[in-house]
């Protein structure tokens, strides 16, 4: 079948060394010109609508928070999961009974409601034994993946994966129609469960799991639209 979006991660996937190629902006322009779509899906959170800005780029349509929070280019709400204060400090209690190697983790604020809680440690191995931790003891409340150092908690069922089955419900697409693409471990559950594309610089154990590999997000949407 056709494919008719793309959703890709951002650092590391179409972000990569400080820049958006050329290349890669011209691809993506014309892909979007042919009448498909194009989003980012990544962790980051509110903010990153500056950035789109900063980086002058105009996506369809934003996952962030790891799917917590979908909206379309204008910055339209399409979805949105939250993580209530409570389990919220419950997640804060696990960082402080495991401090080795933490070097920040989340603070609660005023708000009663959060899309997304995350910590940074020294590396990447000690963010995923953290993480495995997390969704041990606090696996029916959130799910935790690692994005490189750093530990990303969203509410349970808020993943990458929905946060793109969310989007291609609301442009009336099948599963089949999409494409996602990414690097790191937390694109995995999308990646293994829709039509994934790894970055050929990727993690070696993300490409391992991935159904396909590919050198860049402009090179995906080119070889999609032949």
């Amino acid at each position: 079948m056709s494919k008719k979006l793309i959703a890709s991660d951002f650092d590391g996937t179409f972000y990569r060394n400080g820049q958006i190629t050329t290349n890669d902006r011209k691809l993506i322009k014309k892909w979007q010109e042919s009448g498909r779509y194009f989003g980012i899906v990544t962790g980051r959170g509110l903010n990153f609508f500056q950035t789109v800005k900063e980086k002058k780029f105009k996506p369809d349509f934003l996952i962030l928070y790891n799917g917590a929070l979908v909206a379309d280019g204008d910055g339209n709400t399409i979805h949105e999961d939250f993580i209530p204060r409570d389990v919220f400090e419950e997640i804060k209690g696990i960082f402080k009974q495991n401090p080795d190697g933490c070097l920040h983790y989340d603070k609660t604020g005023d708000e009663d409601f959060y899309h997304q809680y995350y910590a940074t440690y020294e590396n990447y191995e000690q963010a995923l034994a953290v993480a495995d931790i997390i969704n041990n003891q606090l696996g029916d409340k959130v799910n935790a993946v690692v994005n490189g150092v750093h530990v990303n908690i969203g509410k349970k069922g808020a993943t990458k994966a929905n946060g793109v089955r969310h989007i291609l419900s609301h442009y009336g697409l099948s599963e089949n129609e999409g494409a996602v693409v990414g690097d790191d471990y937390n694109d995995l559950d999308m990646l293994k469960q829709l039509d994934g594309w790894a970055m050929a610089t990727g993690r070696p154990e993300v490409k391992a799991q991935a159904n396909h590999i590919c050198f860049s997000v402009g090179s995906l949407a080119k070889k999609l639209m032949k």
